[in-house]
C-alpha cells in the first residue's frame, strides 16, 4: 500500500503531495517491519520531510534504529539539493560534455535511489538528481539525452514482485516524468533503445521468470508485445550494436547459459548466435566499435554457485565468433556491476563477490585497443545492482 501511494504521487507530485500525505498518513506502520521502516520508508524524501510521520515511525522502531534516524535528519538538513538545473556539474554557461552516472543499487541490506554522476574534474562521484524511487536490478537507457528507467525491485524484502513502472528523466530540465507501465512487471532484465523504441527483454517477477518481449515507443507512448524469447530467463546482459539488440547468458532452467542472441526489431525476430565460450549470468555487457564484450558475473547450475571460467570476452559480430581476452586484472570478475561505454572506454562500477556481502567500491575503466585497465574514482559507498549510463550535461 505504502508502495502503491508513493507511485500515484507520481502522476502529479506538486497536486498530489497534500494527499499524498494524508494518505501516508493513515497506514498502519507497525504492521510494516522494523528492517523495511528504517531502510526504505525512512530513505522516502516525503517521510523525512514531515514531522509528524517522523514521530509516528520513531515511536515504533528501536534505540539502534532511532541512531540510523537522527543520521538521517542530519543528512536531510545539511544535504541542499542542485542549485541549478545541470544538477551541480559545470556552472549555467558551461559546455555540455558526457558523463558516466550510476542509477539506484543496493547499500548492503538497504536500496538506493541515488544518481550519482563522475566528475572527472574533481575525481569525485556526486549526487545529480534522486529517482523517484529506491531501485535495484533495474534497467536505463538514452535516447536524445533523456534517460529512461525501468522496473527493478524497490524493496530488498525476499521474493518482492518486479516493477512495471518506466519513468523519464530530464538533465536540462532537472525534471521527471511518469511514462506508462509495462505490460508486465520484472526485474533482473535488460533494456535497451533501437529506433526511436525502448524494448525490454525477459526477467523475472517473484518466482516468475519472463520470456516476454515488450516494445515501447518513445513517439506515441504506448507498450506492446515483441516477439517471445524461446525460453524464459533471467539475469542476463543486453547490448545495442548498429541495428540489432545483442543479449548475451542469464539463468534458464536454474542454470547460467551460454547463450548469444540477436533481436532486430524491423523484423520483430531473434536469431541464435555463436555461443559463449563461458556459461555465465548476473554479468554486464557493452558494445564498443566493432565488438561486443561481456565482463565477469558467475556460474550457476541448480543452485550451485561457481565463478566464472573467463573473466572477460570478446564477440565480433562480422564473423560471428567469441575470444578469450586477456585478464589484466581479478577485480573485475565481479557480479552485479553496472557498466557502460564512454569515449572508447568500458566503466564498471561496484559489483560484488560470489558472496553477495562483499560488496564493491571501485570504478574502473578498460581500454579494449589497449587491454589495459584504468582505476576510477571509487564510490562513496559499497554497490551492486545499479545500472549505467552516459548523459550529456552542462
Amino acid at each position: 500500500m505504502f508502495n502503491s501511494i508513493l507511485k500515484w504521487s507520481t502522476k502529479d507530485t506538486k497536486e498530489r503531495k497534500e494527499s499524498t500525505l494524508k494518505l501516508l498518513k493513515c497506514l498502519h506502520y507497525a504492521k510494516i517491519p522494523q528492517s523495511s521502516l528504517t531502510n526504505y520508508v525512512l530513505a522516502q524524501d516525503i517521510v523525512m520531510q514531515d514531522k509528524e510521520l517522523l514521530t509516528i515511525i520513531e515511536g515504533l522502531i528501536g534505540e539502534d534504529k532511532k541512531k540510523i534516524l537522527q543520521r538521517l535528519k542530519k543528512q536531510m538538513s545539511t544535504t541542499a539539493p542542485p542549485s541549478d538545473k545541470n544538477g551541480g556539474i559545470g556552472d549555467g554557461n558551461s559546455p555540455l560534455h558526457n558523463y558516466v552516472i550510476v542509477t539506484g543499487g543496493r547499500l548492503y541490506d538497504q536500496f538506493t535511489a541515488q544518481i550519482q554522476v563522475l566528475n572527472h574534474k574533481d575525481q569525485t562521484w556526486k549526487e545529480l538528481t534522486r529517482l523517484p524511487s529506491t531501485l535495484c536490478h533495474h534497467s536505463v537507457a538514452v535516447v536524445g539525452n533523456v534517460l529512461y528507467v525501468a522496473g527493478g525491485e524497490d524493496t530488498a524484502i525476499a521474493g518482492v514482485k518486479g516493477l512495471s513502472s518506466l519513468w523519464a528523466f530530464y538533465p536540462m530540465k532537472n525534471e521527471w516524468e511518469t511514462l506508462p507501465d509495462m505490460i508486465q512487471g520484472r526485474a533482473h532484465f535488460c533494456m535497451s533503445a533501437q529506433e526511436q523504441c525502448l524494448v525490454v527483454v525477459g526477467g523475472k517477477s517473484s518466482n516468475v521468470i519472463r520470456n516476454s518481449v515488450e516494445k515501447f515507443s518513445i513517439l506515441t507512448k504506448k507498450w506492446e508485445f515483441a516477439a517471445v524469447l524461446k525460453q524464459p530467463r533471467y539475469s542476463h546482459a543486453g547490448s545495442s550494436y548498429k541495428h540489432d539488440l545483442y543479449v548475451s547468458g542469464g539463468v534458464v532452467r536454474k542454470s547460467s547459459t551460454q547463450d548469444m542472441l540477436k533481436y532486430n526489431i524491423a523484423t520483430n525476430h531473434w536469431v541464435a548466435v555463436a555461443k559463449m565460450k563461458c556459461a555465465r549470468s548476473c554479468h554486464t555487457m557493452a558494445a564498443v566499435r566493432d565488438r561486443i564484450y561481456v565482463f565477469g558475473g558467475e556460474n550457476e547450475t541448480q543452485g550451485v554457485i561457481q565463478h566464472v571460467s573467463t573473466a572477460i570476452e570478446c564477440y565480433t559480430p562480422q564473423c560471428d565468433q567469441w575470444h578469450k581476452v586477456a585478464q589484466k586484472t581479478i577485480s573485475q570478475c565481479d557480479k552485479e556491476s553496472a557498466c557502460t561505454e564512454l569515449d572508447g572506454l568500458v566503466y564498471l562500477v561496484g559489483g560484488c563477490k560470489t558472496n553477495v556481502t562483499d560488496h564493491r567500491i571501485d570504478t574502473a575503466s578498460y581500454n579494449p585497443e589497449s587491454d589495459t585497465w584504468a582505476t576510477q574514482p571509487k564510490l562513496p559507498r559499497r554497490l551492486r545492482g545499479a545500472a549505467c549510463a552516459v548523459l550529456a550535461l552542462k
